[in-house]
């Protein structure tokens, strides 16, 4: 009789310096504004699995943006009428190069309108200021995205590797 083998260990995840910036880059953003891709449906369903190993690193790591990026939904929808399969409990479309809609927005943004019709003004603040930031443009536009960038990349500096390719031109 033969024992049965053991399970083997799982493997580590992978460590948060070794995910690209601009995948933490687009979730922060995402916490805070709904951002829109097309892509065919494999492409998505990779873009959407990275994402989550990303957050997933960052949860185990303690990482001190976690609490930000965990508020972010990852949609994929593609268009109705797609002849789909079964796999497992879901339907996926049945040619995986459909192009697909993936949609990152902040958890019960949907609810939006209806908070606005109640005439509820949640002008909260983000966990990291964006105006808290350091920001050496003293004619920054603020409606315009050029201060969220200079945040965001003053956030990115401690999650760079050491030879990175960001901010050198």
């Amino acid at each position: 009789m033969t024992k049965p083998k053991p399970n083997p260990k799982p493997k580590p995840p992978r460590p948060v310096e070794s995910f690209g910036p601009g995948l933490f880059a687009i979730l922060l953003k995402a916490a805070t504004t709904r951002i829109e891709y097309r892509m065919s449906y494999r492409r998505a369903t990779n873009f959407r699995m990275r994402l989550h190993q990303l957050r997933h690193a960052m949860r185990l790591s303690s990482h001190e943006h976690y609490g930000l990026v965990s508020r972010v939904r990852i949609t994929v929808r593609w268009p109705e009428g797609t002849p789909t399969l079964k796999a497992d409990r879901n339907e996926v479309p049945r040619d995986r190069s459909t192009t697909c809609e993936v949609v990152l927005q902040p958890n019960d943004s949907e609810f939006d309108d209806l908070l606005a019709e109640a005439g509820i003004q949640l002008n909260l603040p983000l966990a990291y200021p964006i105006d808290d930031l350091d920001t050496d443009d003293p004619e920054l536009d603020p409606d315009s995205d050029s201060e969220w960038e200079s945040g965001l990349n003053h956030l990115l500096d401690d999650f760079d590797p050491p030879n990175s390719e960001r901010g050198k031109k």
